[in-house]
């Protein structure tokens, strides 16, 4: 099985550029903590992948009172960001930042929910995305629900929608050089799946779409739940 494609080491540029490299990136993150709060309880235990600079998971905390949350990250930089945003915060107490990827993580016990941002498209379809789908249901009680917001193989309409997102990206401010390789991993350097091909490797790690919750170009974000 093939490692994550790529990781995110400079976590400054990961904030100056994220929003310009990804159309509608703020609403995409606003709706896990939504989410989360209207379906679990307060004392809730959460699980983030890939938490990047942990400003997900410090809104996460306070969308939930009471609830802990474990937000793993593999770069040593962005789990050095997470940290400092954590303490920043006062959630030092409620968010432990591991620096791990979810294959390394030692499960100490079920969590109620993850949410999985940005990460899926990074793992190839050659028995390690599968693994990591398995990974993540392993992770979660029996009906425990996640949020998996990633880019999608969206067939004919690939090329279009592309397009589209690049000029996007151009107009909030995106560099050309940077807008060029934007479009060379969307048309190539990502692993994107078909919404069958995903159904088909989440039925196989004991995961279902329960809802579809934000589209923008080929960005889908989705809720999953473990099946019993």
């Amino acid at each position: 099985m093939t490692a994550v494609v790529k990781r995110f080491d400079d976590a400054g540029q990961y904030e100056r550029e994220i929003r310009q490299l990804l159309p509608g990136y703020d609403v995409l993150h606003a709706m896990p903590a939504a989410v989360l709060g209207a379906v679990l309880g307060e004392d809730s235990r959460v699980l983030v992948v890939g938490c990047g600079p942990a400003h997900e998971a410090v809104t996460l905390a306070r969308a939930l009172p009471g609830s802990l949350l474990d937000a793993l990250d593999p770069s040593p930089a962005m789990v050095a960001a997470a940290r400092e945003t954590v303490r920043a915060a006062r959630m030092m107490e409620r968010i432990r930042v591991v620096q791990a990827d979810l294959g390394g993580f030692v499960l100490e016990e079920h969590y109620d929910a993850a949410v999985v941002m940005l990460v899926g498209h990074m793992i190839p379809d050659d028995g390690a995305r599968e693994e990591f789908l398995r990974q993540l249901a392993r992770a979660l009680r029996p009906g425990g629900v996640a949020i998996l917001a990633e880019l999608e193989d969206t067939g004919a309409a690939h090329g279009v929608l592309v397009e589209a997102h690049v000029r996007c990206a151009l107009e909030a401010g995106l560099p050309r050089e940077r807008a060029e390789t934007l479009r060379g991993r969307l048309m190539g350097g990502f692993h994107l799946l078909t919404r069958e091909r995903l159904d088909v490797l989440l039925s196989r790690a004991g995961l279902k779409v329960k809802a579809e919750l934000f589209r923008a170009f080929g960005m889908v974000g989705r809720v999953l739940e473990r099946e019993v």
